[in-house]
């Protein structure tokens, strides 16, 4: 202990040289044991990449199924173990198999391996037939994936899918302006690490899709992403350009959690617990484009899906409609964060062909469950809650010249008499005597006609009666 050591070990036996063959289609592994000397962590792994034998495939990973270290010896030529894992592996393999998690339902994959048959039943014998779907300014059915593609693919159930072939390492992708749906190599890249050289990725538009659309910070093996561009062009996807750790992109992956913390969270949730959030009745600051807050196509008809109208995942304003996909009811809506007060609240809507065939009172961090499947619509509204009491307000302003505004609540309909008297007990205007609905009422009375001095303004609606003093001023 604290002495440097590095070695080969094989059969318990530690090994300066270990030879194994690599002209076979089956894997290899070398099992690697270090430890730095005493103040000298860390420990630097080197090799010349273009040693390697020219067959097959070389990754130095951790013993963890290359959760935490997996780097392509022959994209790079050196490894600074500063986690101190002490024990790494270089596995060879002649091809190299991807490991897919499938969902039931609909999935968005890619390939990032080159293979023979690249029949989407031969790849995936699973999948329901006549599913995959590519994208290129609308779907389009296809029999074949090909690579650097994203593509859409039914299963009946969960699975994990391996398919094997050779590796791929970069993809150039041409993007045009709107939506696109790609693929990227075997590897996760950061969207950090996508080259964009004409700038055209829209920030915060890369999209995966588990269950409802979710905004990504990068592009992982195996997976299909969609992404906005503001005009057409070509990126370029790399496992060359991939650190070993994600990073945080600052011009692509906008404060999306800073941004949205002043905004109201509507979360959806269907029967199968896929769930999407939604934002409205906040303020953008000035630099942010509307755009990083829109949202890709439609998933395929029975994929889960919720958005605002006009393809956005957020809006300013209080009142908002909400798009529906589901095949599985009841949807349960929650509403989180709504600032509310007394004089105002918030209703959700069910909308059946431009009919409204229920309403619900919103309360913050309740569910509200839908249960008709011909609901496909909601709209969330802002109206006056109303008042528990009949109350008289101050003019304001108070003095005033020459006008002025009266407010008055009413709890319940009722006949109203607003009535104007000078000091003497004498009617000088009558502004109301009307019936008028619940709720919160305004009234302007115009003074230029009326000397300077002090007005009484009274109020009688059914057995409330109030009368309060003002000044006009001239």
């Amino acid at each position: 202990s604290g002495a440097f050591d590095g070695r080969f070990v094989a059969c318990n036996e530690g090994l300066f040289i270990d030879i194994k063959g690599t002209n076979l289609d089956q894997e290899r592994i070398w099992d690697i044991q270090h430890q730095p000397a005493d103040g000298c962590f860390p420990v630097t792994l080197s090799w010349d990449p273009s040693e390697l034998p020219s067959g097959g495939y070389f990754h130095l990973v951790d013993p963890f199924l290359g959760t935490l270290v997996n780097v392509n010896m022959r994209l790079r030529n050196s490894y600074t173990d500063d986690q101190d894992l002490r024990n790494l592996q270089i596995k060879y393999n002649y091809e190299i198999c991807s490991n897919y998690s499938i969902n039931e339902g609909w999935n968005m994959l890619s390939l990032p391996l080159g293979v023979a048959n690249s029949n989407y039943l031969s790849l995936f014998p699973n999948a329901e037939t006549g599913t995959l779907y590519g994208y290129s300014d609308g779907y389009f059915t296809s029999d074949t994936v090909g690579t650097c593609r994203g593509y859409w693919l039914k299963f009946p159930g969960t699975e994990t899918a391996q398919v094997c072939g050779l590796d791929r390492v970069e993809c150039t992708v041409d993007l045009t302006e709107g939506w696109n749906m790609i693929g990227g190599p075997n590897c996760n890249v950061p969207l950090s690490s996508v080259t964009d050289p004409g700038g055209i990725i829209i920030a915060g538009t890369l999209f995966g899709y588990n269950g409802g659309y979710f905004n990504s910070s990068s592009i992982d093996a195996t997976k299909a992403y969609w992404v906005k561009a503001s005009g057409p062009g070509t990126i370029t996807v790399s496992c060359s350009a991939a650190p070993l750790a994600k990073t945080e992109n600052k011009s692509l992956t906008i404060q999306t959690e800073e941004q949205l913390e002043e905004f109201a969270k509507i979360e959806l949730k269907d029967a199968s617990s896929n769930l999407q959030r939604l934002y409205f009745s906040g303020k953008l600051e000035q630099n942010i484009n509307i755009e990083s807050f829109s949202l890709p196509p439609l998933p395929p008809q029975g994929a889960f899906d919720v958005r605002l109208a006009g393809d956005y995942r957020l809006s300013e304003s209080d009142e908002v409609t909400i798009e529906i996909q589901s095949s599985d009811y009841p949807v349960n809506v929650k509403v989180i964060d709504l600032n509310q007060n007394e004089v105002s609240r918030y209703l959700l809507k069910e909308i059946v062909g431009g009919m409204e065939v229920g309403s619900h009172r919103i309360v913050s961090g309740k569910d509200i469950v839908i249960s008709n499947e011909e609901v496909s619509l909601l709209k969330i509204t802002k109206q006056q809650a109303l008042p528990t009491q009949y109350s008289l307000e101050q003019n304001y302003p108070n003095p005033f010249n020459p006008s002025t505004t009266i407010k008055f609540s009413l709890p319940e309909a009722a006949n109203v008499r607003l009535t104007i008297y000078n000091t003497l007990g004498e009617k000088v205007s009558e502004l109301v005597n009307r019936n008028l609905d619940a709720g919160y009422h305004r009234i302007e009375f115009d003074a230029s006609q009326f000397a300077s001095g002090v007005y009484l303004y009274r109020i009688k609606a059914n057995d409330f009666v109030e009368t309060k003093k003002m000044i006009l001023m001239k």
